[in-house]
């Protein structure tokens, strides 16, 4: 015999020798495949729900014309922090006063919830607020009100990128 032959005929007996509960049929390691690639997949979402980018939608009209209630919006969590914030840039952070309490917020069931918890579905916003930011740290922000602009620091800020035009006034008929 030669090593070749050798070599096959022990392998066949190291075949024939293993437990007949150790063989995995095809059907098995593909469900086996897919239960890894779905868990970590879940995994890999909530790692980067929880530390890199959340979504959320759009709870109410505060944000006109820059953005509607349900649009979609995704926050990057790594600012303040790595990344510095700015004047004009958008921040979602927890409602500290109650102010959203009429909002109609739909309802979510228990498999939403799980989707929401782990990153694979916006969060409903019920107790978020997105707002612009137009002072940082050490800015005084003011307004007389009655329409007098918003002024940071003495300065009067530039609104007209933020508001919708305001609609031209009705010409009466000529008689």
């Amino acid at each position: 015999m030669t090593d070749q032959h050798e070599a096959r005929a022990g392998h066949a007996e190291h075949r024939a020798a293993a437990p007949a509960g150790r063989s995995r049929g095809p059907v098995a390691s593909f469900l086996r495949e897919t239960a890894i690639i779905l868990v970590s997949a879940v995994v890999l979402s909530w790692v980067v729900k929880t530390f890199l980018v959340q979504a959320f939608f759009i709870p109410s009209a505060s944000m006109h014309d820059t953005l509607l209630e349900g649009d979609r919006v995704l926050v990057n969590k790594l600012a303040p922090g790595p990344f510095d914030l700015h004047r004009g840039d958008i921040v979602v952070f927890a409602d500290p006063g109650g102010w959203l309490t009429d909002q109609d917020v739909p309802d979510t069931n228990a498999l939403q919830d799980v989707l929401i918890v782990i990153g694979l579905m916006p969060q409903q916003s019920e107790d978020h607020l997105i707002k612009r930011v137009i002072g940082l740290p050490g800015d005084r922000v003011a307004s007389a009100g009655d329409g007098s602009p918003v002024t940071v620091n003495g300065v009067a800020v530039d609104e007209s990128a933020y508001l919708a035009p305001a609609p031209a006034p009705a010409r009466s008929p000529s008689t």
